[in-house]
């Protein structure tokens, strides 16, 4: 059920960026504190917490414009932005599909009085509340992404593929690449010299909606690494994973 509950909002999600002068709380906050525990990770073996903060504890740019914010902690080992990313994902959809608002916000950090978990690091945040503006968005229409065909050649799983085009990614720079087929969904992405550290969480946020998408149409999702893939990236392009569909 939350599969699908996920699922119904990746088409109409979007960042909210002002929010009504109230705070969430009672059963909506439980429910919210709930799901955290619910996350599924990307990377099992990479330790993780996500906690519920409030704005006031909160430092850099665009840590007051809402009542409280996500942070995702994490062990800073293997691909660890990436299982960040598709775990913080994870979170976004269901503060949408509860009618919270959302926006990433990769400056924001707890402050100097918060003390981590144990060797682990905040990697990103998204701050949350009422929103003050229309919630959803009312058609694809409304999403500014490139064409399907600019970030895939995947045949066969064109709903899964769409569900991946509309995911939000850092500037917008949607970095990713898809090919494959038969199954089988290799998944690269082009680096960048300033800001490849978010393209890798990116990584993760996208992979989170085709997973959300594939378990939606009755698809069992398997993550591994595949050496034949990695050899053959396109170009200018760099390996991360490949996603297959049983």
């Amino acid at each position: 059920m939350m599969q699908n509950e996920l699922f119904d909002v990746i088409a109409k999600r979007r960042s909210i960026r002002k929010y009504q002068d109230r705070k969430v709380e009672g059963g909506d906050m439980k429910g919210v504190v709930d799901f955290l525990a619910q996350v599924k990770p990307l990377f099992p073996e990479i330790r993780t917490e996500l906690r519920v903060l409030e704005s006031a504890t909160g430092k850099g740019l665009g840590s007051s414009i809402a009542p409280h914010f996500v942070s995702i902690f994490s062990e800073p080992k293997g691909d660890y932005l990436m299982n960040a990313g598709f775990m913080i994902q994870q979170v976004d959809l269901y503060l949408s599909s509860h009618g919270l608002g959302s926006c990433y916000q990769a400056m924001v950090k707890p402050n100097k009085d918060f003390v981590p978990p144990a060797g682990m690091e905040c990697v990103i945040s998204i701050v949350f509340g009422w929103p003050s503006v229309e919630l959803h968005r009312k058609s694809l229409d409304e999403f500014k992404r490139e064409p399907l065909s600019a970030i895939s050649t995947v045949k066969g799983h064109d709903d899964i593929m769409q569900a991946a085009r509309v995911a939000p990614s850092g500037r917008n720079t949607q970095s990713w690449f898809f090919t494959g087929g038969d199954g089988v969904i290799d998944q690269y992405y082009q680096k960048s010299l300033l800001f490849n550290d978010l393209r890798l969480i990116d990584g993760g946020i996208v992979l989170c909606h085709i997973w959300v998408a594939a378990e939606h149409a009755g698809k069992k999702v398997i993550f591994r690494k595949d050496a034949d893939a990695a050899k053959n990236a396109p170009e200018k392009r760099e390996y991360l994973i490949s996603v297959h569909l049983q």
